[in-house]
């Protein structure tokens, strides 16, 4: 068996960094020569790496939704900064984990320069606050439409930057989840109940197109990054959650904190809210962080590029639905109506096409932002 530094891997080159697939058509890295675990996963994460899918799914869509259930609980406020520590130290424990399991598999030094990684860590940073703003504005059910043009935009980054080309069905798949998006659109600006006025939702679903096209582009940034440098991913995962963590943990000390009663406290109870139903839903982003990280590490490589695009469908699908059940009462604009079914089904077949076109080929590897599926 190859040793921690030299995995083998067809297709990849480790001596001078990484070697592209001949006729590779993935929108993403190619695989890496690194595994989280080489031995059997620890005690702590056989349940989630058994059911690795599965648990990715659940608890990127748990994301979205506790995040949104806590902004009307009013303990959310987007300028609070909350969610988004409570999400990156999600993240960092599962570096921590890591290291607690093994103590090489975030120590080794790297090729990449500590502060090429640490500025992409910040560009995460920047693009999961810019989403994390466009969901409180825009409402999770807009939001995840909306975020379902990741796709999209990566294809046109890769196209300009990395000279991919799509095959026909893809450029026709990509059309269709504009197509979607726009269907969906219908309405958007139409008065609700008051949670979220029209202005707010239009300047969310702008943002939203901004997060995302952030992480598209980060996306490519990675993939050169991971092509050209030996980093294993889980010393991404530690990084980014670092720095993430640190970030939002400055801001909420130097901001939030002195204004404690007026952001959170007087928010909370403004909204009729509950301080221990506030206080659950912040464990559970939490534990939905670190599961949503942990069930990547497991399902990367392993699951194909058409399990790919059913989980993007199944989210989107499953947040718009779940909004709509959990949140119409809240705000009018999450309920499920004709024009969202309608384009919650053409999105899901675009992504599901997308998908297909490249299912000869693996799961390609991305960094795992907090603020994709």
């Amino acid at each position: 068996m190859a040793g921690r530094d030299e995995v083998a891997v067809p297709g990849v080159r480790i001596d001078s960094g990484f070697e592209v697939i001949p006729g590779a058509r993935a929108l993403g890295p190619a695989p890496l020569p690194y595994k989280l675990y080489e031995s059997a996963p620890p005690e702590q994460f056989r349940l989630i790496s058994k059911h690795a899918s599965l648990m990715y799914l659940v608890s990127g869509v748990a994301q979205v939704l506790l995040t949104q259930l806590l902004h009307y609980e009013g303990a959310a406020r987007r300028d609070t900064m909350l969610t988004v520590l409570c999400t990156y130290a999600g993240m960092l424990m599962v570096g921590v984990s890591s290291m607690a399991n093994d103590p090489l598999a975030v120590g080794p030094a790297v090729s990449l320069p500590m502060g090429r990684l640490v500025s992409l860590a910040i560009v995460d940073v920047a693009a999961h606050t810019i989403n994390t703003v466009a969901l409180l504005l825009a409402g999770s059910s807009i939001f995840q439409m909306v975020n379902s043009s990741l796709v999209v935009f990566t294809a046109i980054l890769a196209f300009i930057f990395l000279g991919r080309r799509l095959q026909p069905i893809q450029y026709m798949a990509v059309a269709g989840i504009t197509g979607g998006m726009l269907v969906g659109a219908i309405g958007v600006a139409d008065g609700g109940s008051g949670v979220a006025e029209a202005g707010d939702r239009l300047a969310g679903a702008l943002l939203a197109l901004t997060g995302t096209a952030c992480s598209a582009s980060l996306y490519v940034l990675n993939e050169r990054v991971l092509k050209n440098y030996n980093v294993s991913p889980e010393r991404m995962c530690f990084v980014v959650g670092l720095v993430g963590t640190a970030l939002s943990l400055a801001y909420v000390c130097l901001y939030t904190m002195p204004r404690w009663d007026f952001l959170v406290t007087g928010s909370i109870e403004a909204h009729a809210g509950s301080i221990p139903r506030v206080m659950a839903c912040y464990v559970a982003l939490f534990i939905a962080s670190y599961i949503h990280n942990v069930a990547y590490f497991y399902m990367v490589g392993k699951s194909g590029a058409v399990a790919a695009g059913v989980l993007q469908a199944g989210r989107t699908a499953l947040v718009i639905m779940l909004s709509g059940i959990l949140f119409c009462g809240y705000d009018t604009v999450q309920c499920f109506t004709f024009n969202r079914s309608s384009a919650v089904g053409i999105i899901c077949i675009a992504t599901l096409a997308y998908s297909m076109a490249d299912a000869p080929e693996p799961l390609p590897p991305t960094l795992p932002t907090v603020h994709d599926a």
